[in-house]
């Protein structure tokens, strides 16, 4: 049946929800700790001091209980041991079926932390253990709620090890034999033998913790060394597109063309990408900006300077709205090239035009052989959306504010190279700041002071997929009783028309507030835009969250970012969202977003662009330990 958990049909079953997708990789979803089982106490009377861990050994004093405090569902019991005297413990959650087997005299095992009170002994934070279980380290798993939960991943897992550690052991090695034997692959990991189906295992099941931590820290650096070995794949290695004889002279005419003064590095970005397609090794090369540093002058004049020079160059763009607006510059600012718009509306045509600019209509049209590939805001695309126009012997520029943590990796490790601008046309201070919901008021009044001195203000709502149109309307509801028609409203199922009536009331002072969706991340350009709230910030990405404050100020001056939390957070959110109160830098937050997110897969091939690789779950690996791996290959040369 759909969704059953079948061993017979899956022997991973829901493990696979977790990231692994074949038996042999339930050995590298790698334990996050051990649960220390070693010392059991089977007296009361020797139980350690308050506050003490412990795992107690006896029989049910009485049959367990089940009920409710609060709403909360738990389960009350005690365990009585040899000498008769009685600890107590509680289990919360819903554990109904667990109580019908506890009964009066049963033998359990009980983990938790010591407490006394009133004459009474309790185990606080108390779990069961099973008895087979007992004089072990017992390896602890991340489950997915409502999916599968940790004690089922346990099971799963090792049950699966036995015959998984072999296969896994060759897929890890197998990579990396170009570089050396397996002895010394395993030394340069750190292992002092060349049994690794022996370490995979004591990865989960060690007999100390040290030697358990020793155990991953190997796996850890061999996945490290076949991902720097499948970043280096990417690398072009053969000549097989155009190269081109750039005049020089020509691309100063097209630079002299534009309405603003180049600033250096927009130059320097210019001349570094013709460079690059002067060879005919295909181009892979990021340009690295935020909003208002002039990416787009530099990916334009490169795109004039391949079509002077008898070169086709397509452009895609993640919105209607931005595609529009790029056609707009190329005929604005040189007229006599021969430029389309290819939209997802219109009938497919003869696109044999030298530039070509869309969305992603542009993968569905026959566009014929291509030169030169911009993508415009790469983030929104996946790794084969932005690679299906740029086959083998297309040179390809990506464009971005803020890159996605595979994209920065591959920067890092030297695969792909990078134009940054650091600097934009007008000088802007941007304030950003997180709000508690204790603050509502305080944030209320900022943004009444925002209209008050002619600036306008837009709020965006990350909302839940399938709710985005009834929540988004009622929180324009909201901001409208607060301002009588002066706010608009924008999400995704408004009409392109609707959305741009909205934008084009506040260019035009009749309104003052925007309420949106993510919508607004891209493409959308408010001049008076002073205040920037972001409510629920902590359901959006480091990524998004800077696009979104890029909005704010865009033609130079002070303006403010707001995120407003609704409820508490965990530690780990609030660290990542501590990024966007340290800098303005696109380039550092993407440079954290990788090392808190994860680069995904470095294979050529692959989609995944934050979270894990495809040779180790659960986690991943430490960009040090990266370094550590380009080091150590790179004494061995062969690949690389």
């Amino acid at each position: 049946m759909k969704g059953m958990d079948t061993p017979g049909n899956n022997k991973l079953g829901r493990v696979s929800s977790l990231g692994p997708q074949e038996p042999w990789q339930a050995a590298l979803l790698l334990p996050s700790g051990w649960a220390d089982y070693q010392t059991i106490c089977r007296k009361a009377f020797d139980l350690p001091p308050d506050g003490r861990s412990v795992v107690m050994v006896g029989r049910m004093a009485f049959g367990a209980s089940t009920g409710f405090h609060n709403g909360v569902p738990r389960l009350h019991g005690a365990i009585i041991d040899e000498h008769s005297m009685t600890v107590r413990f509680t289990l919360f959650g819903d554990h109904r079926e667990t109580a019908k087997a506890l009964k009066e005299g049963v033998e359990v095992a009980v983990s938790g932390v010591v407490a006394r009170h009133a004459g009474e002994v309790y185990l606080n934070s108390a779990e069961l253990v099973n008895i087979e279980y007992l004089g072990k380290l017992w390896p602890k798993y991340s489950g997915k709620p409502r999916v599968i939960g940790p004690d089922k991943v346990r099971e799963r897992v090792l049950g699966l090890l036995p015959s998984a550690v072999d296969e896994a052991a060759k897929r890890l090695l197998e990579p990396l034999k170009a570089y050396g034997s397996t002895q010394e692959v395993l030394q340069a990991a750190g292992a002092n033998e060349e049994n690794l189906s022996q370490i995979l295992y004591r990865a989960h099941l060690p007999e100390t913790r040290d030697e358990g931590e020793a155990a991953q820290e190997i796996i850890e650096r061999l996945a490290a060394m076949n991902a720097i070995t499948a970043a280096w794949s990417n690398k072009p290695r053969t000549g097989s597109a155009r190269a081109f004889r750039f005049d020089w002279d020509q691309v100063g005419r097209r630079v002299k063309a534009l309405p603003y003064q180049l600033t250096e590095e927009q130059r320097r970005g210019i001349y570094d990408t013709l460079q690059d397609m002067q060879s005919d090794l295909p181009m892979r090369r990021i340009l690295s900006g935020d909003v208002g540093t002039g990416k787009t002058f530099v990916y334009a004049v490169a795109a004039a300077a391949v079509a002077d020079h008898g070169g086709r160059v397509a452009i895609l763009a993640p919105t209607s709205p931005l595609a529009a607006q790029i056609m707009g510059e190329f005929s604005q600012n040189w007229p006599d090239l021969d430029v389309a718009l290819v939209g997802g509306e219109e009938p497919p045509r003869n696109y044999q035009h030298q530039i070509l600019v869309g969305t992603t209509a542009l993968l569905f049209r026959d566009i014929g052989d291509i030169d030169f590939l911009v993508v415009d805001e790469q983030q929104k695309f996946s790794r084969q959306q932005r690679e299906q126009l740029a086959e083998q012997g297309t040179h390809l520029l990506e464009a971005s504010g803020t890159c996605i943590p595979r994209s920065m990796a591959l920067i890092r490790y030297g695969v792909m190279q990078i134009s940054r601008l650091t600097k934009a046309h007008t000088e802007k201070n941007i304030r950003s700041r997180l709000w508690t919901p204790e603050e509502r008021t305080q944030l209320f009044e900022s943004v009444d002071a925002t209209i008050r001195n002619g600036g306008q203000v837009l709020a965006v709502y990350p909302l839940k997929e399938g709710q985005q149109r009834n929540t988004a309307e009622k929180a324009f509801q909201m901001w409208e009783s607060r301002f009588p028609g002066r706010v608009r409203l924008v999400h995704a199922n408004i009409s392109d028309e609707n959305k741009a009536k909205a934008i084009d009331d506040l260019k035009n002072d009749k309104a003052d507030i925007l309420v949106s969706t993510t919508v607004v991340e891209v493409g959308i350009s408010i001049p008076r835009l002073r205040h920037v709230v972001v409510i629920e910030p902590e359901r959006l990405g480091l990524t998004q969250l800077h696009q979104i404050r890029g909005r704010v100020a865009r033609n130079g001056g002070t303006g403010y970012f707001s995120m407003y939390l609704r409820r508490e957070v965990k530690d780990k959110t609030m660290e990542r969202l501590q990024v966007l109160l340290e800098t303005t830098d696109g380039f550092e937050i993407a440079e954290r977003d990788l090392a808190l997110r994860g680069y995904g897969s470095l294979r050529a091939d692959a989609d995944r662009q934050t979270g894990h690789d495809e040779l180790l779950f659960g986690r991943t690996v430490r960009l040090e330990i990266l370094d550590e791996a380009v080091e150590t290959l790179s004494k061995w040369g062969n690949l690389h």
